[in-house]
This record gives C-alpha cells, sequence and structure tokens, in this order.
C-alpha cells in the first residue's frame, strides 16, 4: 500500500480497504489505483474534492457529491474529475468509462465538460446534465441524455462504435453551437430523430475516422465486423440494398471501411434535407466522407449555410450550380491518406449557366479543381482569398488562360519541410515552376499577399520577385 504524504493529497495504489473510508475535508487531491474495497467497506468523497481518480479498483465508492449516487466499481470502471484550466468560475471536467446505470444520474453543477466513453442507461437510467455545462463527448455509448438545464452547448461530440449499436437519445436539448458526428455506420433512425428534432445547430460536422486507418490488420478485423452487421442491422429498405451491393463486391478492407460510412452519411443526409432539417445550420464540414450527387442537390435548401468544407468523388457544374447561395467560404480540397485515395473527377463546362455567388469570399482548392474552375470565375464576382493545396502527385498543366482570377490573397498549401527551407534559403525550382504556372490562373498583379503555407509554419512572398519578404 502507497500512501501519498503532500499536503491535501491522498493517494492509494495496490492496497486493500477493510473498513468504511471518509476522506478528510483537507484533502483536494485523493487518487485510487488497483484498489480494492472489501464487502460491507465502502469510501465517501466530500465536495471539498478537487482532483478525483479511480481506476483498475473494486468495491463501493459513494460518488454522491459528483453523481448523486454510490457506484461498485469493476476494474474495467474508471472516473476522473480534473480541474478545467484558465476557468473563469473555477469548473471540472468529469469522465467517466464503462458505467451502466439504471437510475438517474445527476451531475453536480460545477461541470464545465462531461466525456462519457462506453456509458450506457437502460430502464429508468438517464444523465441529467448540469446548468454549467458547455462540452460533451460521448464516446461508444447508448445513454438517454437530459438536457434540460442546459441553456448552450458549445461542443457536442459523438463516436459511434462499429462493434456495438449506440443509440442516443436527447431530452430537451435546444441549442447547440458545435455539433460533431463520427463514424457513422448504423443507428440511422436515431441519428435522424436527433438532427430533426427542434434543436439550434449552428455547425455540424460529420467525419470518418476509420478512413485514416493505416493498419492492416485494424481494416481486416472491423470490416469483417462490418459486413455481418449490414446483414444483421435493420437498415431502411433502399440504404440496406446499397449496403449488402457493397458486400456482394467484395471489395478490400481499407475502401470498405469508408464507402459504407460514405453511403450512409449521404442516406441520412438525403433524408434529413427532405424533411426540412438542418435549417439553422450556418456551417456544414465532410471530413472523408464524400458526398454523391443527389445530397449536393439538396444543399441549396440550407439558405442560412455560410461556411461549407465538402469532399466529392466528382465536383461537376450540376454542384456548383446547387451550392448555396449565402456562402462565404466553399472549401472543396480532395480527401486522401496514406491508406486511402481518390482523383476526383471534374466536369465543368463554362457553358452550363451556374448561379452567380456574389457572397463567396473565400475558397479552398486543390490546385487540379483549379484549372477547371477558372473559366468560370467570373460567377463568383467579390472573392478575396484563394487557398490551393499542392502535393507531389498533382499534375501542373501550363495553358493560357483568357480571364485570370483577381483575388486579394492566395495561399499555397505546400510540403512543412520546403515551406520551412524557404525561410531560412532560396525558393525551389519546383516551387517557382509552380508560381510561374498560377501565374496563368490568378493575376499576380491584384495580389496584396502571396504565401506558402503549411499546418503551422508559413512564409510572405514577393509577387514580383518570388522573394521571401522580411518583416520588422
Amino acid at each position: 500500500m502507497e500512501n501519498a504524504t503532500n499536503q491535501g493529497e491522498f493517494k492509494l495504489n495496490v492496497a486493500t480497504i477493510n473498513k468504511i473510508l471518509n476522506m478528510n475535508e483537507n484533502v483536494s487531491d485523493v487518487a485510487f489505483t488497483h484498489v480494492k474495497v472489501s464487502t460491507g467497506s465502502y469510501v465517501t468523497f466530500n465536495e471539498k474534492i478537487k482532483q478525483l481518480s479511480i481506476k483498475f479498483s473494486e468495491g463501493l465508492f459513494n460518488l454522491e457529491p459528483y453523481i448523486g449516487q454510490k457506484y461498485r466499481f469493476n476494474k474495467k470502471i474508471a472516473i476522473e474529475i480534473l480541474p478545467v484550466e484558465n476557468s473563469v468560475a473555477n469548473l471540472s471536467k468529469i469522465m467517466m468509462r464503462n458505467f451502466k446505470f439504471t437510475e438517474r444520474v445527476k451531475l453536480s453543477d460545477n461541470y464545465e465538460r462531461v466525456e462519457l466513453n462506453h456509458v450506457h442507461t437502460t430502464g429508468d437510467g438517464e444523465i441529467i446534465l448540469n446548468k454549467a455545462c458547455k462540452k460533451l463527448n460521448i464516446c461508444e455509448c447508448s445513454v438517454v441524455i437530459n438536457a434540460r438545464n442546459v441553456k448552450d452547448l458549445k461542443l457536442l461530440y459523438i463516436q459511434f462504435s462499429i462493434t456495438e449499436k449506440n443509440n442516443i437519445k436527447f431530452i430537451g436539448l435546444t441549442s447547440v453551437n458545435h455539433m460533431c458526428l463520427t463514424n457513422i455506420c448504423q443507428c440511422v433512425d436515431s441519428i435522424i430523430t436527433m438532427l430533426t428534432d427542434r434543436c439550434e445547430i449552428k455547425h455540424l460536422t460529420f467525419e470518418n475516422k476509420y478512413a485514416y486507418e493505416t493498419s492492416e490488420l485494424f481494416s481486416e478485423y472491423y470490416s469483417g465486423m462490418l459486413r455481418r452487421l449490414i446483414y444483421q442491422e435493420k437498415y431502411q429498405s433502399n440504404l440496406s440494398a446499397k449496403l449488402k451491393c457493397l458486400v456482394a463486391k467484395d471489395v478490400n478492407s481499407s475502401v470498405f471501411m469508408y464507402t459504407v460510412p460514405n453511403a450512409v452519411v449521404n442516406f441520412i443526409l438525403h433524408e434529413i434535407l427532405g424533411k426540412g432539417g438542418m435549417t439553422t445550420v450556418s456551417k456544414l464540414e465532410f471530413i472523408s466522407v464524400a458526398i454523391d450527387v443527389n445530397s449536393c442537390m439538396m444543399l441549396r435548401k440550407l439558405q442560412n449555410l455560410t461556411i461549407l468544407r465538402i469532399c466529392l468523388a466528382n465536383i461537376t457544374s450540376r454542384f456548383i450550380y446547387n451550392l448555396p447561395t449565402n456562402l462565404k467560404l466553399l472549401d472543396i480540397t480532395d480527401f486522401s491518406s496514406e491508406n486511402v485515395s481518390w482523383a476526383t473527377k471534374y466536369a465543368i463546362k463554362p457553358a452550363v449557366i451556374i448561379r452567380s455567388q456574389k457572397r463567396l469570399e473565400v475558397l479552398i482548392v486543390d490546385l487540379q479543381f483549379l484549372y477547371n474552375f477558372s473559366a468560370i470565375s467570373m460567377r463568383f464576382p467579390h472573392l478575396k482569398v484563394l487557398k490551393v493545396r499542392y502535393s507531389q502527385s498533382t499534375i501542373i498543366h501550363s495553358r493560357m488562360q483568357g480571364n485570370k482570377m483577381n483575388v486579394y490573397e492566395l495561399l499555397i498549401e505546400y510540403n512543412a519541410d520546403q515551406v520551412e527551407a524557404y525561410q531560412i534559403s532560396a525558393i525551389s525550382p519546383e516551387m517557382v515552376y509552380l508560381l510561374e504556372n498560377l501565374k496563368l490562373y490568378v493575376d499576380f498583379d491584384s495580389l496584396d499577399c502571396l504565401a506558402f503555407v503549411s499546418e503551422n509554419k508559413s512564409v510572405v512572398i514577393d509577387p514580383k520577385t518570388f522573394k521571401a519578404k522580411v518583416f520588422g
């Protein structure tokens, strides 16, 4: 048994408790690791404790100051409470793993962040969020969340499971600033209900993290489970037929792991937009999820949408025609990873009538799209910032354009190492070649800013001399 000796701390590691243990009010930091609380014994806590950790432990712990009830732990169950850094109101975050609740759980009113991992509620069980909650993270859970006390949730992050069915129900949720839905492969009905309820959502993200998984063993294991699930899960008839068709094609595991979420998300999107949902969304993102033609055609219904980040297998004149007219920022960079990639196909015809996007100010595209876009750029008269993503596999087209694009800023997303090298030495011949070709599509005389950028590095250059600018 190991006890902490620092004042205000009580830390127990590899121990057995054979009595009722009450935490002293002078203790503010408590940790139990590999601790067994014997039958008939239990541990009680008080509200003065600001930092609590219980993991790999067994027995009864009285958590009434935190979740309103006692709970009997096994080694898989864990709870952690930590102060939130720089919190003005000295609020905390609570993290719970592998809890199963059959009755109401009422969180105390000092949690700014709530994280639930593999938490389940059954019967009368529900988790009542506290008024101060601003961020809720739900990972592979089946829970009922009572959010009546929360007026404005800043972030709601939900990650779904392939191996389990995650039914999530919200009660009284009225406003979410940012909702992120990740790894959607099933639970279609509950997600549609969530997005069509009377909840004001401003920023909505669909994401597929499986597409970035590079382990072949991971892909083989989970794609096998997903194939079995498709035959067991009761999807809507047209979605079920589409998914079973994907199984029948027997594509490789990596491709399968991003194709199925694509199909499910597109079905959900089509259903919701068909019912007039998502009307309050002003920012919509699809990360590693490819949107199909039918879903694109329905985007025009989102009249409050000002920011759109979208991934497409085919970019056509029809897609551009159906863009919401109030867009201010459009990001259509292609999806690629070490494991899976596709080459976007372009079919943009200048002869096809395209609505003028009078409010669009920022455009983020792959270099290949720029070659197709420049011919219709006059339909975007107020474009101010153009960001172009370049990669080593990009094919540069050197052909003169009749109409060059006029923007104030041209940002070129480039390899981080080369951007850093450019900061300390001369520009590479490859970068010069790229700039010379971009001059065929963009009017460099109109630029106020020209820069190479990476995730955390940038270098501003003179559009006439291509030399790095020195400030200060």
